[in-house]
């Protein structure tokens, strides 16, 4: 997905936030786990370097959504999910995008 596109579906998941919460939050938790599921078998691992960069484009934008969806989201609901449901979803995908780009730089010293 361009940047465009992807600026869009960030700002129509932050708008549907405002009054839909919760289903914003479930659709983009559920996104996340499904994507953290996938892997990559052995028959692609020369595509490797190419998965990895589409996996942390996509982490980069759930996080940027996430914060949208905190910017948007109602402020009496905000308090109460921002931890838990906002914060620690930003946390989990950065820190999966940074052992995401650490095995890619490791590959790459390896290969040399």
């Amino acid at each position: 997905m361009e940047a465009p596109e992807r600026q869009g579906v960030i700002s129509i998941l932050a708008f549907s936030a405002e009054s839909h919460l919760d289903l914003t939050l479930n659709a983009l938790h559920e996104f996340g786990a499904a994507m953290s599921k996938v892997k990559i078998s052995g028959l692609i691992s020369r595509l490797k370097d190419y998965h990895h960069g589409r996996r942390g484009k996509t982490r980069s934008t759930l996080m940027l959504t996430y914060s949208n969806v905190a910017v948007h989201a109602p402020k009496d609901q905000l308090l109460s999910r921002v931890e838990a449901d906002i914060t620690g979803n930003i946390l989990l995908h950065y820190r999966a995008s940074g052992q995401v780009l650490g095995i890619t730089v490791a590959n790459k010293v390896h290969s040399k």
